[in-house]
Formats: structure tokens, C-alpha cells, sequence
């Protein structure tokens, strides 16, 4: 069932909304608004999240903008929306305007950022300033391939035949390879300089450091030296590679690494606590708080039961 479009934004523009959950971190739904009515205009505010959108628009016009970039969807037609990238948009015409979309992290698929597929196929396109949206229309044959994707990711979610989870991985992974070579074009590419394949270098030195040694007592000098980077610098090369600072990501690797072991049910919570890095179960249960939105014994429980 359609709902209508209702989008709610903190102060810094980031959206609210929790786009799917820890077991399939995957949101797909379908958004609605009605006809135009005399004083009411719908519109979807400008707003940015770290996930990957698709949207497709199944009924009637939109009008979107992503940055400064703006674009007119016809039904049919779909926009790629890269991750933290500010968008916003507004039906035209006077009918009703329905829209599939689909929202996930690319975590879904490429698992630690120390792996191939993400230092291969995900960083470089989600880094790619030149690649921040793009429109997908059905006059290109390889194009019209991808929305018929997208509308295969709607109906398998709809529809929840047997092994729909497989089947919506696979058909987003075949997404996120045509998007790639989308990208490789010259008109959407960045040149790979030395200060790149350097930063790329010392961000792998990092990653691998944190996942050999996130359960020890852990500084920002430690992270740093093992980038080989002052701390100054290592900052700001995780602020523009990971979008957070490496404490900052130390900590959501803690949180995640601690989420096996909460759903096993054999182990305290502070127990997980102490084996993932945390000082004791107050800071982590905060620190969990802060990422997930809900306590360790709360997510437990909901797990579990």
C-alpha cells in the first residue's frame, strides 16, 4: 500500500528515518502523493543520508534535485542518489505521483572496507565527486535493463516469494555494477593522482589495524601511527574516505563486531562489552545507544524473541 511521502530531517538536513535493520539492512517501499490540492503542495524536503537511493517514479511527474543538479522524471524513469548527497524534490502536473524507492548502505553487499569489493568497485564510486546522481532513462537499452531491476527489488519485497532476500542481494550487486561502469566513463571520472593511491594506502593501513585490534585499548595516537599519519591528518583523511573521525569509527566497528555475540544469548552483556573493546557495559550500552537507536538488551530482546 502506498503511503504518503513524509520525510523528517534533523537540523543539519540528515534524515531520520532508519532504512531497514541489522538483518537486512535494505529499505524498499512505495511513496505517494496525491493530486494537488488548492493551498496543500507535497513536496520531499531537502535531506541527505549515508545510505544509496534509487527511485523510481511508477505514476505521474517529478521534479528532483540533487545538489545543484536538477532533473525531471517521466513514469518510468528512475535517479541514482549517491550517499550523503543533499536531495530533495516535488511532483508536477496535477495527478497523483507513486514512487518505488529503494534505500540501502552498500554494507550489504561488500561486508569490511579492507575488502576487494569495496576498495575496488564501492570506495571509488562512492568517493567519486563527478558521480553524485544520475538519470536513468528508458531510451538506453542498458539503462532500460537497470529499471527493470529496480521494479524486480519492488515486487520481490512486495511479493516475498521463496528466497527473496537472495534474490533482491542479487539483483541490487547487478545494480551496483552497472552503476560502476556508468562511472568508469570519461565524463564521470576522477583521475587517480599520487595524493589518492597514497590516502588509499594509509586508509587500508588503518582499517586493517583496527579490525586485527579493536578489542585492545585503542588512542587516536595508535590510529594514527598505524595510518602513519599524524593525528591531525588522520582525522581529516577519515572525515573524507569514512565520513567520521577514526575514534568515531572505531567505535561503530566495536558496536558491530559486538552484534554476534549479543544474539548468541551466551554471553553477559557485559561480558560482549569487555570482549569488543569497551570499558565496561555503561559506555557500551551508550555508545550502542547512539548507533543503533536502542539498548543492547533492547535489540536482545527483539532479536530473540
Amino acid at each position: 500500500m502506498s503511503k504518503i511521502t513524509n520525510v523528517s530531517v534533523e537540523k543539519n538536513l540528515k534524515e531520520n528515518s532508519i532504512h531497514g535493520d541489522y538483518s537486512f539492512p535494505v529499505d524498499i517501499h512505495k511513496d505517494y502523493f496525491p493530486p494537488s490540492t488548492e493551498g496543500r503542495q507535497y513536496y520531499i524536503p531537502s535531506h541527505w543520508h549515508p545510505e544509496i537511493e534509487f527511485l523510481l517514479v511508477t505514476e505521474g511527474n517529478l521534479h528532483y534535485q540533487v545538489n545543484l543538479e536538477e532533473y525531471d522524471l517521466a513514469p518510468g524513469e528512475a535517479i541514482f542518489v549517491n550517499a550523503n548527497q543533499l536531495h530533495s524534490g516535488y511532483p508536477t502536473g496535477d495527478g497523483s505521483t507513486r514512487m518505488h524507492s529503494i534505500i540501502f548502505h552498500p554494507k550489504f553487499f561488500y561486508g569490511s572496507e579492507s575488502s576487494l569489493i569495496y576498495q575496488k568497485y564501492v570506495q571509488p564510486l562512492l568517493d567519486n565527486t563527478a558521480f553524485p546522481s544520475f538519470h536513468l532513462g528508458l531510451d538506453d537499452e542498458e539503462q532500460a535493463a537497470f529499471l527493470s531491476l529496480l521494479q524486480r527489488c519492488y515486487y520481490l519485497h512486495k511479493d516475498k516469494p521463496e528466497n527473496w532476500e537472495l534474490d533482491v542481494l542479487a539483483s541490487v550487486v547487478n545494480c551496483w555494477s552497472k552503476l560502476w561502469h556508468l562511472s568508469c566513463n570519461t565524463n564521470y571520472s576522477v583521475p587517480v593522482t599520487k595524493k589518492s593511491s597514497r590516502d588509499r594506502q594509509n586508509i587500508k593501513s588503518l582499517l586493517d589495524f583496527i579490525q586485527t585490534h579493536y578489542m585492545e585499548k585503542l588512542t587516536l595516537e595508535d590510529l594514527s601511527m598505524a595510518a602513519a599519519l599524524s593525528p591531525g591528518e588522520c582525522g581529516r583523511l577519515c572525515k573524507r574516505v569514512l565520513h567520521q573521525t577514526p575514534m568515531n569509527y572505531l567505535l561503530s566497528y566495536r558496536i558491530e563486531q559486538s552484534i554476534p555475540l549479543l544474539i548468541k544469548e551466551d554471553l553477559s552483556v557485559t561480558e560482549i562489552a569487555l570482549k569488543v573493546g569497551f570499558s565496561g557495559s555503561s559506555y557500551y550500552a551508550e555508545i550502542f545507544h547512539r548507533f543503533k537507536g536502542i539498548s543492547p538488551r533492547e535489540f536482545r530482546r527483539r532479536t530473540l524473541y
